[in-house]
């Protein structure tokens, strides 16, 4: 075997060396290059949509040191349901009462309305009227993206929520950076419309943008409902328990109680005081809007300055009739249940009425507020807040009426009349007049009664808070952070009530029903 041998030259280990250093410079110049080009081709990867609506949820909640609940839009402009109290419901504990077909107040864990605060981005909101209830359905949903639910007291959030402490959080500008904008545009039908619009139109749109490198934001938000509807009503305001029973013919009653030894029914009986129906047309407008403005000057500062305004009214006609029941010797024939309820009633004598009232109701709210975010340094953070919030209620809307006002006009031309529930499902009831008809002539009704009630009202807060947080990270403590601030809150609600009643009889007459609209008591 032959073997070979390479001696390196002095010269050509020169020339190796510079093109080793020179390989050398290329490779990390190739791999630094590579490194940026890596690093501008990152992938973001960012969750929409109910999944996104659901996690961000859940990172309120995890992040929450009390027991916290929470709701997120799933995008901007995309809140679940009609109105707010539509989508609380959605949390476990919290049930709604309605008003008007929509969900107006929450219950939660059993407490009502009156028990439970609500706050706009941290801030005490005035409840409607002189009441510390705050009317969700007066806010529509559009322009929210967040709702928590605070089940539990926090030092850091306004005292006075014995339930829960629901917050609503709006949209923030440099939160969301780049222009942004929504819109939606539909059309109700409510089947139950007589004589309003059978078609009301709903509309919403937001626009959000940032400017100057997104050190500047602002947003603004709009929404108007418009809903004609009628609602119908049965009604007994209550029964009369162990009325005198009169002696009757066999086939004149049915009572299928027991019977003592004596022959006495066993078990007490109970008959319906009155029987009353109406007929009640409503309108309903609804005006949403809020401007929100933010700047940043330095990453560690941000001012933010937003008004947000609501209008709410409420138009209702109502007619009605009913029958009263004075119990006694006047009951013709009568069947009673097992349990002694009054299935059906033939009754003399007494009155039947017939009812018109009329009601406008509006509601209007405003709220400015300033807040500023400053990031002192890795350890401090400082956030002052302030507001000047009103709710104001006026039930006389009406440019004519002026108030709540409400006409009964009645007649006791009556042979008898029936309340008949055997049918199980809405109780009937119906008048046998004098006249030998069902039908009651214009001369046999006179007036009866008539109200007239004004009771506005107004709520305001203004109220000032100061929260700071320090994270310890200078010294060797089980102790990661303190929060501490202040707070002044000054609230104040205030109304009155004027009523002016009037009895039927001589100096009064139908006539003085010209303030209401023609065809109110047909």
């Amino acid at each position: 075997m032959r073997s070979t041998q390479f001696i390196k030259t002095p010269l050509a280990a020169s020339v190796a060396m510079i093109l080793t250093a020179g390989m050398g410079s290329i490779s990390n110049a190739q791999a630094f290059e590579e490194q940026q080009s890596t690093e501008d081709k990152i992938e973001v990867i960012e969750v929409k949509g109910i999944l996104g609506s659901m996690i961000r949820a859940m990172d309120m909640k995890r992040q929450a040191t009390g027991v916290v609940d929470a709701i997120s839009a799933e995008e901007m402009g995309k809140f679940p349901d009609t109105n707010l109290a539509e989508s609380l419901q959605r949390i476990t504990g919290v049930s709604v009462s309605r008003s008007n077909g929509e969900g107006s107040e929450i219950t939660v864990r059993g407490f009502g309305p009156e028990f439970n605060l609500i706050t706009l981005n941290g801030r005490q909101m005035p409840g409607t009227g002189y009441t510390r209830s705050f009317a969700l359905e007066n806010i529509a949903a559009d322009g929210i993206s967040a709702l928590e639910v605070a089940k539990s007291g926090q030092a850091d959030v306004p005292s006075g929520g014995l339930g829960a402490t629901v917050n609503i959080i709006t949209t923030r500008p440099l939160q969301r950076p780049g222009e942004q904008f929504s819109s939606s545009l539909k059309a109700n039908h409510d089947t139950s419309n007589e004589e309003g619009d059978d078609v009301t139109p709903e509309f919403s749109a937001m626009y959000s943008n940032t400017y100057a490198d997104n050190s500047l934001g602002f947003a603004v938000s709009f929404s108007h409902q418009e809903r004609d509807f009628q609602q119908q009503a049965a009604n007994i305001q209550g029964w009369q328990a162990n009325v005198d029973l009169p002696t009757l013919a066999e086939g004149e009653f049915i009572d299928p109680r027991a019977v003592d030894g004596e022959g006495n029914r066993i078990g007490n009986h109970f008959f319906p005081k009155d029987m009353n129906y109406s007929i009640a047309n409503v309108e309903r407008e609804r005006t949403n809007g809020q401007v929100t403005l933010q700047y940043s000057p330095v990453d560690s500062l941000v001012a933010t300055l937003d008004y947000t305004a609501s209008r709410a009214i409420t138009g209702t006609n109502t007619v009605g009739w009913g029958i009263w029941n004075e119990f006694g010797g006047n009951i013709n024939s009568y069947e009673l249940d097992e349990n002694g309820t009054a299935l059906y009633a033939d009754i003399s004598g007494n009155d039947g009425s017939f009812t018109a009232s009329r009601n406008t109701t509006e509601v209007e709210a405003r709220s400015i507020g300033l807040n500023l975010e400053w990031q002192v340094n890795d350890q401090w953070q400082v956030e002052f807040d302030y507001h000047d919030s009103k709710n104001e209620t006026d039930n006389g809307a009406d440019d004519g009426l002026g108030a709540d006002g409400q006409i009964i006009l009645g007649s006791d031309q009556l042979r008898s009349k029936v309340y008949d529930y055997r049918s199980g499902e809405i109780p009937h009831a119906y008048v046998n007049w004098n006249n030998g008809t069902t039908v009651l002539n214009p001369s046999e009704i006179d007036s009866n009664f008539s109200q007239f009630i004004y009771s506005p009202g107004e709520s305001k807060v203004e109220q000032a808070q100061l929260h700071a947080d320090w994270l310890n990270d200078s010294f060797e403590i089980p102790l990661v952070k303190v929060k501490f601030g202040a707070a002044h809150t000054k609230q104040t609600m205030g109304g009155f009530t004027a009523w002016s009643g009037l009895r039927g009889g001589p100096g009064f007459n139908p006539s003085f029903t010209e303030i209401f609209p023609d065809g109110m008591f047909t």
